[in-house]
């Protein structure tokens, strides 16, 4: 999982413009009627879009290097955000108009026309206020701001002083935050009360009796203990933290404890919100980019479910494991679980262990990866255990972007909690979709979009369908990757678990939409998920939680993998053998994250065109 909207990165999605505008550019407003150029129309109004972004979401400027912004923090207020939404309604107004011009290059125009989707999808998405629930066991304050100095370089004197501006404000941008939590409760806009079991010992963890006796040792003072801080810069950490964040974290931690959870919402799908159903229709448009009904989808899930169920009984029958049970297919299957998941063999002792292992399985990955990919990232990624004050409530695993130029690799962050359910089988398929060819592959090789001629707006854009169906759809690459037929699944467990993961997914079209449109209750989408895959009890508790917490997130992995593996069969059965894998998978990923129908009309031109061996086609 990419917590880069997803989830559980620092980005702070919702809020507004910050406290002082900045720009890495002097920006001029677009008007379609002027006489200059389209390509210069096009990259005025496209500038005004990244300033846009970078103001409101500062901290995710810093991480992306733009250093200009290292004073500052999201401004939440209500004003702010009208502001926001009015300059993207006048980008989206001259953006239609440009797309009308006659000279318009074929690049420009797939800017264009994505600045209208994701535009389309913030307006849409608008009234529903989801930036009021943005508090469960997944994500919030608690998840990312105990994380942010281990997410941003903070090194030299130019980036502490700048940090301590930054920290100054913090206390004020936990204010605003307590605000939009309080709206969002009076009006009954708040996440499930189940999704909020474990938030109390996040919050609480925030603001210890150790942190208020030893200061420097709370993880937002944590630059001013290293090699190189002045004892001046320590002494004003310590009264910024003393002065303005001990007493917005403790109102914070009283507000969530003693009211926020206690009177959220018992009911648990988002058609129980105010118009809920309508909500549920946008929030499937805005992660899946397809106009597709609940009962579709949740048909598609079963059939796919039952599709995925007999491989797995293939490689059941391959092991010839309990062979006397054959003729009980069913009893076979639930006895199979039962072994994977109480076998000792399959777990290991201690998470040092792991990540060994997680090492060994990446420099596997990484030494066939040029059979199936012309371009590598620059970047590159390491693993990194999870935070245990996190880890508990947390998933398996998810990825955390790096960036070039703050000289951070992209880092595959495993959860290394409660070992006895996380079974060795499934590391491979994890491997390659966090990592290579996944998630780090895919978004690092975003990040380059500027160096290859291209805004780089257009590396802010995240798709959840295009970039979690890009890395449902790098597991299976493992069978393409080693030197023998079967990949680096060689082992049958292995097999099992690369199907246990892309049944997990197929299980999510079925439950996502069961809990949300059809009235599932937990207990039931639990049962579903244990008697259909390998997860344990506490990992499938904790999937469904999160399918509760996060409406319609879910469904956007396996419809983008679908869709990609869709592509290339169209492909593969009219190129014939001209079909190249690499040329293939240059455009799928090199214009960056697409909704996909955009993505579809690409390959396809592609694949009409005369040189499939290019890896750009306008």
């Amino acid at each position: 999982m990419a917590y880069d909207k997803l989830l559980l990165t620092i980005l702070i999605c919702g809020c507004a413009a910050s406290h002082q505008t900045a720009s890495v550019r002097d920006v001029e407003p677009v008007t379609a009627s002027s006489t200059q150029s389209s390509s210069v129309l096009t990259k005025q109004l496209l500038d005004e879009a990244y300033d846009a972004y970078l103001n409101r979401n500062p901290i995710s400027a810093s991480m992306r290097g733009e250093r200009a912004f290292d004073k500052r923090v999201p401004d939440l207020s209500s004003e702010a955000r009208n502001t926001y939404f009015a300059g993207l309604e006048s980008r989206m107004g001259r953006a239609r108009e440009l797309l009308n011009r006659s000279d318009l290059d074929p690049n420009d125009r797939l800017s264009l026309e994505l600045l209208l989707a994701k535009g389309d999808d913030a307006i849409t998405l608008r009234d529903f206020h989801r930036e009021e629930q943005r508090l469960t066991q997944l994500n919030g304050l608690q998840t990312w701001l105990m994380q942010l100095t281990r997410r941003l370089p903070i090194q030299t004197p130019q980036e502490r002083g700048d940090y301590l501006v930054r920290l100054a404000y913090l206390g004020e941008m936990i204010q605003e935050e307590i605000k939009l939590l309080r709206r969002g409760l009076e009006r009954g806009n708040t996440p499930p009360r189940v999704v909020l079991e474990g938030v109390e010992d996040q919050v609480s963890s925030m603001l210890t009796r150790t942190h208020r006796t030893e200061p420097l040792e709370h993880p937002l003072l944590s630059p001013f203990k290293r090699e190189g801080a002045s004892e001046s810069e320590r002494t004003e950490a310590i009264e910024i933290f003393q002065r303005t964040l001990i007493p917005a974290l403790e109102e914070f931690q009283n507000f969530v404890i003693t009211s926020y959870i206690p009177n959220a919402r018992t009911s648990i799908a988002a058609t129980d919100l105010p118009d809920g159903q309508r909500l549920y229709r946008a929030l499937i448009q805005h992660y899946t980019t397809k106009s597709l009904e609940a009962e579709t989808i949740h048909q598609l899930g079963l059939a796919e479910v039952e599709r995925i169920k007999k491989q797995m009984f293939a490689v059941i029958e391959d092991l010839e494991w309990r062979i006397d049970l054959a003729d009980q297919p069913d009893e076979r299957f639930r006895e199979f679980l039962v072994h994977l998941r109480s076998s000792p063999e399959f777990y290991f002792e201690n998470s040092s262990s792991m990540m060994r292992e997680y090492a060994v399985i990446g420099k596997e990955i990484d030494l066939y990866l040029p059979r199936l990919f012309r371009t590598l990232p620059r970047l590159p990624y390491g693993f990194e255990e999870m935070d245990a004050s996190i880890a508990e409530r947390a998933p398996t695993a998810y990825y955390y972007s790096g960036s070039l130029e703050n000289a951070k690799p992209g880092k595959f962050i495993v959860n290394t909690s409660k070992l006895s359910e996380r079974p060795k089988y499934e590391m491979r398929a994890l491997a390659l979709h966090e990592a290579v060819p996944g998630h780090h592959f895919q978004i690092a090789l975003a990040q380059e979009l500027a160096a290859s001629g291209l805004h780089p707006w257009r590396e802010t854009l995240s798709f959840t369908a295009f970039v979690e169906g890009w890395a449902l759809y790098a597991e299976q690459l493992g069978y393409d990757l080693g030197a023998d037929s079967c990949g680096i699944y060689c082992n049958p467990y292995d097999q099992f678990g690369q199907l246990s993961y892309e049944m997990w997914r197929a299980i999510r079209l079925v439950v996502d939409t069961g809990i949300h449109a059809k009235g599932w209750s937990r207990e039931k989408a639990v049962a579903f998920m244990l008697n259909n895959s390998s997860a344990s009890p506490h990992n499938a508790r904790a999937e469904i939680d999160r399918y509760v917490a996060w409406p319609g997130q879910a469904l956007a992995y396996k419809l983008g993998e679908l869709e990609i593996n869709k592509l290339r069969r169209e492909a593969m059965s009219k190129l014939g053998d001209a079909f190249d894998i690499r040329a293939f998978h240059d455009q799928v990923l090199s214009r960056g994250a697409l909704p996909l129908g955009l993505l579809r009309r690409y390959v396809q031109l592609w694949m009409n065109s005369s040189d499939q061996g290019s890896s750009m086609t306008p």
